[in-house]
Order: C-alpha cells, then structure tokens, then sequence
C-alpha cells in the first residue's frame, strides 16, 4: 500500500471517529438537559465518549507508528539499492550462494571472470 493511500484511509478513520464523537457528545448533551431520562442512560454514553477518546488516542498511535514503519522501510529500501550498487560495480568477482551451493546471485566482474552470462549464474 503506498503512502498517499494509507494516509486517505488514515484521515478518513479519523475523521468517522471525530463525527461518531461529536454525536455522542451532542446525545449526552441532549440526555442530560432534559432531565426525563435515566442515570444508566447517561452513564453509558459517558462510557461510550470515554471508549471513543481511547479509540482515538489508539488511532493516533497507529498512525505515528505507520509512518516510522514507512520511514523505516523507506531507509531500507535506500541501503538496499546502496548494497546493490556496490556489489554491482565491486571491482572483484562475488557470488552469493545458498547453503547448497547454488548461485543466487553474481555480480557483473564474476560474469566476465567466468566468462559465463550473469543470468545464466
């Protein structure tokens, strides 16, 4: 999922939260003018505004967390391709193989020392 997706979807959850909040508020409001309804009834929307406001701070949360967890892929993604580039263009011939011994991997001066394709490596 890109970013610009995550944080559409991100700002629209906030959003739902912010509207279901403001509702709830206005009910408790309108409940505790009137006076003709019972105390249950207004403890249970003082619990569902309290329930909303940890859902919001928990939202809050997963947002700043996605966004280190972009950011830290982001850098991986960064020193990957800064790897890559160095194996690529290492003067020496490299081979990265698996523990049976098979090629995964070469970079171009191992292709030309074994005078062999590097896609066929």
């Amino acid at each position: 999922m890109n970013r610009m997706n995550t944080q559409a979807k991100g700002n629209l959850f906030e959003q739902q939260i912010a509207e279901v909040y403001q509702r709830t508020t206005a009910l408790f409001k309108t409940t505790e003018e009137s006076g003709s309804q019972s105390q249950l009834v207004l403890e249970c929307l003082e619990e569902l505004r309290i329930a909303l406001e940890e859902l919001h701070v928990a939202e809050e949360e997963l947002r700043q967390q996605n966004e280190q967890l972009i950011e830290a892929r982001e850098a991986a993604e960064i020193e990957r391709y800064r790897y890559q580039e160095l194996f690529e263009f290492a003067p020496d011939g490299y081979l990265v193989t698996s523990l049976s011994g098979t090629v995964q991997e070469a970079n171009q001066a191992a292709a030309s020392l074994l005078n062999i394709a590097k896609k066929y490596l």
